[in-house]
């Protein structure tokens, strides 16, 4: 009677959300790791969870700048012009992409002021591809922001507070997977500017979190300790305590930091720019290896149920014990149908330990069951 109640309250939950009836709010969920802990020498022990044949993949990469600034005088009270162009290189050779990007003018403030932009690109498949294997293959990325060199803002001086650049990168399979680790291999190059761009202070980069959807709800693992990578090439396989996340898009955000004040004058005759260069090798995910879990089977032995006619459960045991055990053709059904569920649990151990109380396990093994005696009794 338990689990039929169980599972009224799951078919009418499940049959409820799917029409709408019940609504869940999107949560963010966030831990917190120190990185450090999770660096690994290569990901030869972890099997990747997806590659570039992966259903419906599609991807996004967003770029952010930001900063605190302020400028030397006002008037002239021209605005600073600004552009930002996403650039990328496969293996850092060949042929440049840049995608350029209008930004709203810096207005000129002589008191500290917060500006902030964004933008994004998606990279087609064959690009996608020298992020996804764990290989020699990389893409090198040189967000470059500029500064406007109008003839209005001569001899300007702008004085930025800690800006950076922030990058993410994130795969969306929209369908849903189990993943343990997330697998991330990185490496800074250097920093380019131009004349003109002066930092009292030193560059900071720091791998900042991995995160994964569910439907609505978003999972982050932060990074608990801010590290100056320097330009080591880092692995990671980061996971938490060994919790299983159920993902429809894994990302991770890295993020580049001047960390100090720097001075920007503005000359009409030259344009004024900084760009950060890093090279991203690998985004992944994979499952830590399982033990096979014990999985329930449909076992029945016969019993004495002596002269009581209304020992009910003793003969119903006995019935089935003669359905599974003896029964022509029928025990040969049930014999397969523990044979799938023991494959199921071989397979689908991720899931959970499952036991005649764990209703919506014993259901999942049933099913994968149920296939199997299909599959070997009608080859469909």
């Amino acid at each position: 009677m338990r689990k039929l109640q169980v599972l009224t309250v799951l078919s009418i939950g499940i049959m409820a959300s799917a029409t709408g009836f019940i609504q869940a709010q999107a949560t963010d969920y966030t831990y917190f790791v120190d990185f450090s802990t999770k660096t690994v020498a290569n990901f030869d022990d972890y099997v990747q969870t997806f590659n570039e044949d992966t259903y419906d993949l599609d991807n996004e990469l967003d770029f952010t700048f930001n900063t605190t600034y302020k400028m030397n005088a006002c008037p002239p009270s021209a605005a600073t012009d600004m552009i930002f162009e996403i650039r990328y290189r496969l293996n850092a050779t060949g042929t440049t992409y840049i995608t350029t990007i209008n930004l709203p003018d810096m207005p000129c403030e002589t008191t500290d002021t917060f500006y902030q932009i964004t933008g994004s690109i998606n990279l087609p498949d064959d690009r996608l591809s020298y992020l996804i294997d764990d290989d020699a293959n990389f893409i090198r990325f040189q967000p470059t922001i500029f500064f406007g060199n109008s003839s209005a803002t001569l001899g300007r001086i702008l004085t930025l507070t800690d800006p950076e650049i922030v990058f993410s990168v994130n795969y969306q399979f929209n369908t849903t997977y189990l993943f343990n680790y997330f697998l991330s291999d990185t490496q800074y190059i250097t920093n380019n500017s131009s004349a003109g761009w002066s930092l009292s202070g030193s560059y900071v980069n720091d791998f900042d979190y991995v995160m994964t959807t569910a439907g609505n709800d978003r999972y982050f693992i932060i990074n608990s300790v801010a590290t100056n990578y320097g330009i080591t090439r880092n692995k990671w396989a980061i996971d938490y305590n060994m919790e299983y996340f159920r993902g429809e898009s894994i990302g991770a955000r890295y993020k580049l930091i001047a960390d100090g004040t720097v001075t920007v004058t503005l000359d009409p005759s030259a344009q004024r720019f900084w760009q950060p260069v890093y090279d991203y090798y690998y985004l992944n995910a994979a499952n830590n290896s399982q033990a096979i879990v014990d999985a329930p089977e449909f076992n029945f032995t016969y019993e004495d149920c002596g002269w009581d006619v209304f020992d009910i459960p003793c003969f119903i045991n006995n019935g089935l014990a003669y359905i599974t055990n003896d029964a022509p053709i029928i025990s040969d059904a049930i014999t397969l149908l523990n044979a799938g569920i023991a494959m199921a649990a071989q397979t689908f151990g991720i899931i959970g330990a499952f036991s005649t109380d764990n209703v919506f396990g014993y259901l999942i093994l049933a099913g994968f069951g149920y296939l199997a005696v299909r599959w070997f009794l009608k080859n469909d």
